[in-house]
């Protein structure tokens, strides 16, 4: 997409007689970013899956995001996690979904996974919106394949 490499998948896992599925979508950046993480649900934690906090936490300023999302980063550079227009996109995404940067890694997850194409691609131009200021990264308008 946008000559990014994205791969989807999906995953599941049974606990205290529960199934947990996420959808995750892996996104590779043409060259490392400092790493950030953008939660808006509660990492899965069980006996059997270890979900570390990430550390970081840093704050927005915007009310309203900083309810609905928690921001983690590394980067001494943003101190209040994103900028007011970045808290504007990731709410316009066609879902919510939680995220994170590693490396040349941009990983996103979502319980039960996302339930089309759009919602998929809607999803990855919301993270590659964020970045975009990031020398390689250009998101377009590309229509999005048919869902399946």
């Amino acid at each position: 997409m946008d000559g990014l490499t994205v791969t989807v998948a999906g995953y599941s896992c049974r606990d205290n007689g529960s199934t947990h599925a996420y959808g995750l979508v892996m996104v590779s950046l043409p060259e490392p970013l400092s790493q950030i993480e953008v939660r808006h649900e509660p990492a899965f934690r069980s006996t059997l899956v270890v979900e570390p906090d990430p550390g970081g936490r840093v704050r927005t300023g915007m009310a309203a995001f900083d309810a609905r999302y928690e921001v983690y980063t590394s980067d001494p550079y943003r101190r209040t996690g994103l900028s007011v227009a970045e808290t504007e996109t990731l709410p316009a995404a066609p879902v919510p979904f939680s995220w994170r940067v590693h490396g040349r890694d941009a990983m996103l997850w979502r319980s039960d996974g996302w339930s089309s194409a759009d919602e998929v691609l809607g999803s990855v131009r919301a993270v590659v919106a964020v970045l975009r200021p990031a020398p390689g990264l250009v998101a377009t308008n590309a229509s999005a394949p048919p869902a399946r």
